[in-house]
């Protein structure tokens, strides 16, 4: 299983690892950031001319803030919804919204749980 990063694939699956496992593995070697994992939010295949990937797009928060990007890369930015969406292929755009969705409905429960307290 590879792990993709916008539209770029970055890592996959060392042999006995989970996807969960994974996951935090890539992401602290490409990006430097620690997170957690909320929730799985969809599914994917892509399938080219001598393979075909099949992954899972995940719900995270970082635990620290501070990006340290790996050897391989030579930059990186934070980009709101409309830029994302000009710069995305339209798939991969649609399930990160869906994901961005889910977000925010999982922090307004979290916010009405707090007030109802």
């Amino acid at each position: 299983m590879d792990l993709v990063i916008g539209n770029y694939q970055v890592g996959g699956l060392e042999y006995g690892e989970d996807p969960h496992q994974a996951l935090v593995r890539e992401l602290k070697e490409e990006t430097g950031l620690d997170i957690e994992i909320i929730k799985p939010v969809y599914t994917f295949t892509a399938i080219r001319p001598h393979y075909q990937t099949v992954g899972i797009g995940f719900l995270c928060i970082p635990t620290n803030d501070q990006v340290k990007i790996s050897f391989e890369h030579t930059d990186y930015k934070f980009v709101d919804e409309d830029e994302l969406e000009k710069t995305l292929d339209p798939h991969i755009f649609n399930d990160i919204k869906k994901t961005i969705e889910e977000y925010n409905q999982i922090r307004e429960y979290e916010e009405l749980k707090r007030e109802a307290n």
